[in-house]
């Protein structure tokens, strides 16, 4: 019986050019994802679980932006500040079973 001799190279979803999520940072800023949707537009999702949130995110291909928070909620023009419970709540299963 001969043996086949295979290579196989372990490829991270985050680095497949398809991805539906991504992460940003830079020497000032950061986001923790940014999600595409489907009709190509990006999201960004930052996470601050504290009792007091700060809004200084600001991308340019990035033109919304939801911050998950312990406590607050704020709907704004391109931002909205969700408590996570709330945000956990409200999302449905991935459809990319991560």
């Amino acid at each position: 019986m001969k043996m086949l001799n295979l290579k196989l190279k372990e490829i991270p979803l985050i680095r497949d050019s398809s991805t539906f999520l991504w992460f940003y940072y830079d020497k000032r800023r950061e986001i923790d994802f940014i999600f595409k949707r489907e009709d190509g537009n990006y999201l960004g999702i930052e996470v601050k679980y504290k009792p007091e949130v700060f809004k200084r995110i600001e991308i340019n291909k990035v033109k919304n932006y939801i911050i998950l928070s312990k406590d607050t909620f704020e709907l704004e023009d391109r931002i909205a500040i969700v408590p996570i419970s709330i945000f956990l709540a409200l999302i449905k299963s991935s459809d990319f079973h991560l």
